[in-house]
């Protein structure tokens, strides 16, 4: 949290959620149509990287950059992971983005992409798993990307009778797709709005892939390299995911969720203003939902969770 309020107070803007994809058609678009090529490639790398001078780790941000184009609003002839110094030292284990109450063990596979996308019915969150072995370093932790996150203009929510708001202004958190948000933009107060969250996989008994094989106890991690982000429509009860996509499925944590293996049933969280607090994961949906958003207006009570 630190860092990135470090971040924004030199440059004036919070580093980008991620450099992924900004067509409303398509979110999970690897390469940019109205790009010229060669350089016409979403980088997918997200708000982590750009962290790394501020957590003691700038030799690895120089090789992660050097020869990866990580301007927001750049292209590159190349994603990270085709990228050779950064998929290299994306591998990196760094002990500033580690929980030490997460098991220690590696997980059975991790996430390197993952977006958004609402239907009129449905809000799904797609994600790319790759196998353990290719050994990139983890993160417990995630940006906060609101309700969720970056999902086209033309989405509306009715807050009153006569009032509708646009999702991707009103609902979205700090840390979206090529996002550049400021202070001056987190009009709901810094002191009441998520920053980063501890979401550190996927952990739970009988989860199976889906060839049925058996996962492990820690079934799915989070790349730091990769997009690194996360909305908080689900709440905090990964427990609501108990049964799928097997029978036998039980979780402590889900990857789609933030959440944590801390004693108590708290996820800790870290606010705009720097400061930490511990959310229960019963915290009711409206309140995290205004929490995670910048400018939504809500009047809920948020000292009652």
């Amino acid at each position: 949290g630190l860092a990135a309020l470090n971040y924004e107070a030199t440059r004036k803007v919070f580093p980008p959620g991620y450099l992924g994809s900004i067509d409303e058609n398509d979110f999970g678009a690897l390469d940019d149509p109205t790009r010229p090529s060669p350089k016409n490639k979403h980088q997918w790398i997200g708000v982590l990287v750009y962290l790394l001078p501020q957590l003691e780790a700038q030799s690895v941000y120089d090789q992660v950059t050097k020869t990866l184009e990580t301007g927001v609003d750049s292209r590159d002839e190349q994603n990270w992971w085709e990228d050779d110094n950064a998929g290299t030292f994306g591998q990196t284990t760094l002990s500033a983005f580690l929980c030490p109450s997460m098991v220690s063990a590696r997980p059975d596979g991790i996430t390197a992409i993952m977006y958004g996308e609402l239907e009129p019915t449905t809000f799904t969150i797609h994600a790319a798993f790759w196998d353990t072995d290719v050994g990139l370093g983890l993160t417990h932790y995630m940006g906060v990307a609101g309700i969720f996150g970056k999902v086209g203009s033309g989405w509306y929510a009715r807050i009153g009778p006569n009032q509708e708001v646009q999702l991707d202004k009103a609902w979205v958190g700090i840390y979206t797709t090529r996002s550049k948000n400021s202070t001056a933009h987190i009009i709901d107060g810094t002191s009441k709005m998520l920053m980063f969250g501890e979401a550190p996989g996927m952990v739970g008994q009988g989860i199976q892939a889906e060839d049925g094989s058996g996962h492990g106890e820690f079934a799915l991690g989070h790349a730091w390299m990769g997009s690194a982000n996360l909305p908080t429509v689900f709440g905090l009860d990964s427990s609501a995911e108990d049964g799928f996509p097997n029978e036998g499925a039980r979780y402590q944590i889900h990857w789609s969720y933030f959440g944590s293996l801390h004693q108590g049933n708290i996820v800790q969280f870290v606010y705009a203003d720097g400061s930490v607090h511990s959310l229960p994961k019963e915290i009711t949906v409206p309140v995290l939902d205004a929490l995670s958003t910048m400018q939504g207006g809500e009047t809920e009570d948020l000292s009652q969770f």
